[in-house]
């Protein structure tokens, strides 16, 4: 089969749309195909090397695609695709630098916490609370600005799971008993449980940020509890979708 015929069977095999590329891919190469000599222009031809070239421009293309598209996908997952659920609100906290996630049933509670910094909340029953924070803040004896220590801990650290390390290290050295239970979107999520009160915390880092994301409850002493009541769900809403202004 000369080269001319191969081109013509190529465009005609591209337009009973056979491949399954994604649209934008697929019309960049309709646009070379359709820029072939027709079948019947007998006085036309296209080289070998013409056609190689054709032909590398389709892979270029399908390789460019198949690159890029877990990239973008990856940058979505990381907590830039803030879609709210129907059933939640959006709230910021008294300074405006940071977006978090709320069920519209719930309401914002004061505990004595700098609303600066932190944001808790809760339903009206208060069987739990969820607190979102930019920080883990410490006054030591003689100082007069507290420290802050996920940030401490954040900018000594090499790594993510570097950063996670510490900051479970922290609470360890301080005599709590926290294991990993979960993780969503390669976020591990913790657990600590005293009797019949247990916490749940995460430590999500976006756009170079870190937040600490706490979900607390006295009455319901389970995951399994938390999960029934939709309460776990709610604190994997936050992980999610919390990021800075």
């Amino acid at each position: 089969m000369n080269s001319h015929k191969m081109d013509y069977e190529l465009k005609k095999q591209f337009e009973k749309e056979s491949i399954e590329i994604p649209e934008l891919i697929k019309q960049r190469i309709h646009f070379t195909l359709e820029n072939l000599p027709e079948k019947n222009k007998t006085k036309s031809f296209i080289s070998s090397a013409s056609f190689k070239y054709v032909l590398g421009s389709i892979a270029c293309l399908i390789l460019a695609f198949v690159t890029i598209f877990p990239f973008i996908s990856n940058s979505f997952r990381s907590g830039h695709n803030y879609t709210i659920p129907d059933d939640m609100t959006t709230i910021q906290n008294s300074l405006e630098t940071f977006t978090t996630v709320m069920p519209k049933k719930w309401e914002t509670v004061e505990l004595g916490d700098d609303p600066n910094r932190i944001i808790n909340m809760g339903p009206t029953d208060q069987s739990v609370h969820l607190t979102v924070s930019e920080g883990v803040y410490y006054i030591t004896t003689g100082d007069e600005v507290a420290r802050n220590i996920l940030m401490e801990k954040y900018e000594a650290s090499d790594s993510y799971q570097d950063f996670v390390d510490k900051m479970i290290n922290h609470y360890s050295s301080r005599g709590m008993s926290i294991v990993e239970i979960d993780k969503v979107d390669d976020i591990p999520i913790f657990m600590e449980k005293i009797d019949h009160h247990i916490t749940l915390m995460a430590y999500p880092v976006v756009d170079k940020k870190p937040f600490v994301i706490v979900l607390e409850s006295s009455g319901l002493s389970t995951v399994k509890e938390l999960k029934e009541k939709g309460y776990y769900q709610h604190f994997k809403q936050a992980i999610q979708l919390t990021h800075p202004n």
